[in-house]
């Protein structure tokens, strides 16, 4: 592989990644798929029973938030099985997990319901829950070693960038305060004793971390491949008393003149960013 074409392919990569990268979180489902509701319905000699309940994945736009939410669906099973119908018995405050557990809910495939030997349809009663890991919630904690610029990016009170007629942001923000990593093996030793390791964006080329401390979330790659630069990119949840969006910084270790080919691909490569509501408020820090 040739420098030139080395040097695009990872940083199309690393721009894909600052658009895509995002937690994959599953909702929990009851064991058993949850009680059977019969109204409207005829009485079943033996109540459906489930084959196929996958759990609905977490919204990956609402990671972030670091919220989960309950949602009580009601499914109308078919003769053959099928769910036909879903209906919100008792949503969650989000409507984003309201929707979710309803599309989920459409794959779902049953043992129908039986009365004196012949399926008939019915109704169930599945409780949806969506919770977040340990691992993403706001008050995590860490004691991750702090730097000069640790309160600077902890705080909420970030300038936002210009938003377009579309209203929306550019793809790439800069960071005000620096990426916080001196090189980029102290990045990846940092990472993998505080971060959780995601897939890998580019496996054997580029690893994907996310990392939920007392500073905020970011979402970390790190790129170490031969005949390459190595750099790490991290994007940051930063914010205003109205809004929320990305910003990013890039740490590259290479020739220069690779470098800046680097960085200016990543950036000029990010797709627009949407704006975001207001990011959850960070607890009060347990050792100032």
């Amino acid at each position: 592989m040739k420098r030139g074409v080395g040097r695009s392919i990872l940083a199309w990569a690393l721009g894909v990644w600052l658009l895509l990268s995002q937690p994959a979180l599953q909702a929990s489902l009851p064991p058993g798929g949850g009680s059977v509701d019969d109204r409207g319905f005829e009485a079943p000699d033996e109540f459906a029973s489930p084959i196929d309940m996958t759990a609905p994945p977490y919204p990956k736009d609402m990671a972030w938030q670091g919220v989960g939410g309950m949602v009580v669906l009601i499914v109308t099973i078919d003769a053959e099985g099928r769910v036909v119908d879903q209906q919100i018995e008792k949503p969650s405050p989000s409507a984003q997990l309201n929707q979710a557990a309803l599309e989920g809910s459409r794959a779902w495939s049953f043992t129908p319901a039986r009365k004196q030997g012949k399926p008939i349809a019915s109704r169930a009663r599945v409780p949806v829950d969506f919770k977040i890991p340990p691992e993403y919630a706001v008050d995590r904690v860490t004691g991750r070693p702090r730097d000069a610029h640790f309160m600077e990016r902890r705080s909420d009170v970030a300038e936002p960038p210009a938003v377009d007629a579309d209203g929306m942001l550019p793809g790439f923000v800069p960071d005000a305060y620096p990426i916080g990593v001196a090189s980029v093996a102290a990045a990846q030793s940092m990472l993998e004793r505080f971060a959780f390791r995601e897939r890998d964006a580019v496996p054997g080329v580029i690893s994907e971390y996310i990392l939920r401390d007392e500073e905020g979330l970011s979402y970390w790659n790190v790129a170490q491949a031969p005949g390459m630069p190595s750099a790490v990119v991290r994007r940051r949840l930063v914010g205003n008393d109205t809004m929320s969006w990305y910003v990013g910084s890039i740490l590259c270790e290479g020739e220069p003149s690779a470098c800046d080919a680097l960085r200016e691909q990543i950036r000029s490569g990010a797709q627009d960013q949407p704006r975001l509501p207001r990011r959850p408020a960070l607890p009060p820090l347990k050792n100032p």
